[in-house]
């Protein structure tokens, strides 16, 4: 007991050090925002602020995605598109949350430090990256209902006991793996135009579409 207390309280200084690093970057954010541009460094202390609050949320967002898509895939028999699939939303998810923590935090410590600035004019790059988010939603969703098609297609031939032609010879876990490829671009140019409309409909929508396919599995 005296033993495994003295090891607790040794290490008590490194277990502390992801608290203290938090605080420490909160302190200097709210420092650097009053300081009336007198003091530097607000990359650094926001860094330092999010870094452990990040790789804590991160970490939950793993666990518990793993855990509730190994509860969906009990018995299911799809274990390996399941796990690509259970990849894709769980990257997509952290990223999307990191990102939106980190801009937010970001705005809110740099609004007193500078003046707000005009917004900047949507380009026609940011409008056709947007598009192509869109692009990639009306292929994600053509190719699912082709893998569809091809799988029952390919189902009612080996029940009949017919030959399989060789367009039903086409594996449809290869298309699935096609859409998820195409939903994870459309996702990618959604969150670069989330600016503009078509990005913000273009990231939702690849956000919910393996969702779907997860339920339909």
């Amino acid at each position: 007991m005296v033993g495994g207390g003295l090891y607790l309280f040794d290490r008590l200084p490194s277990l502390l050090t992801p608290l203290g690093t938090t605080i420490l970057g909160v302190v200097a954010v709210g420092l650097i925002r009053h300081s009336k541009g007198k003091l530097y460094g607000l990359p650094l202390a926001v860094f330092d602020a999010l870094l452990f609050p990040l790789l804590l949320i991160d970490g939950l967002i793993i666990v518990g995605s793993l855990w509730l898509w190994e509860e969906a895939l009990r018995g299911s028999g799809h274990e390996r598109p399941m796990f690509i699939l259970w990849r894709v939303i769980t990257v997509g998810l952290i990223v999307f949350v990191n990102v939106m923590i980190v801009r937010m935090t970001w705005r809110a410590a740099n609004d007193v430090q500078k003046p707000k600035p005009e917004p900047k004019p949507i380009t026609r790059a940011t409008v056709f990256v947007g598009v192509m988010s869109l692009l990639c939603v009306l292929a994600a969703l053509v190719i699912t209902g082709l893998t569809i098609l091809l799988a029952v297609a390919r189902q009612n031939a080996e029940q009949a006991g017919e030959q399989l032609s060789a367009l039903l010879r086409i594996d449809p876990m290869s298309l699935f793996y096609l859409s998820l490829l195409a939903i994870l671009t459309g996702l990618v140019c959604g969150i670069v135009s989330w600016r503009h409309p078509t990005g913000k409909v273009g990231a939702i929508t690849c956000g919910i579409l393996p969702l779907m396919s997860l339920l339909f599995m």
